[in-house]
């Protein structure tokens, strides 16, 4: 059983030791066994069972999204999960790119937006301005 990576692509792949214990969070795309065997699966539906799968062979691609790799019951060796890019979080973030020289950045307003000589509230700081036309008043420095 194999999926079609070129509508689901895999972003990250996480090496998996079978436990009885620990369950997948996030549920991964899907189960690749590198040294075949049985792999015992736990579902993650809501009718959710234990499942041995038998003889699964070597480099296969199990397309199910498992809740557990359960070390009772599993022969196989070298398993990873597989994980979307959309499944559960972003794993790189890009850089924001640099804007040209002498492009203004439209986030950072201008070091030198107010005229020196600008008013301010003397409660809160902030810049006065007319209330008839909106112009920024100023006064001696």
């Amino acid at each position: 059983m194999s999926f079609n990576t070129r509508t689901v692509p895999v972003a990250d792949m996480v090496p998996v030791t079978p436990s009885d214990t620990v369950v997948f969070n996030p549920l991964p795309l899907g189960i690749y066994v590198g040294v075949g065997g049985d792999v015992a699966l736990t579902g993650s539906g809501p009718q959710a069972q234990n499942v041995v799968l038998k003889n699964v062979p070597s480099g296969t691609t199990l397309n199910i999204a498992a809740a557990a790799v359960r070390a009772t019951g599993t022969t196989a060796t070298s398993i990873v999960a597989l994980y979307s890019a959309l499944a559960y979080r972003p794993l790189y973030t890009p850089p924001t790119p640099a804007l040209p020289v002498g492009i203004p950045d439209p986030i950072q307003p201008p070091e030198n937006q107010f005229p020196a000589n600008a008013l301010t509230s003397p409660i809160d700081g902030e810049i006065l301005t007319s209330p008839i036309d909106g112009q920024i008043l100023t006064g001696l420095i």
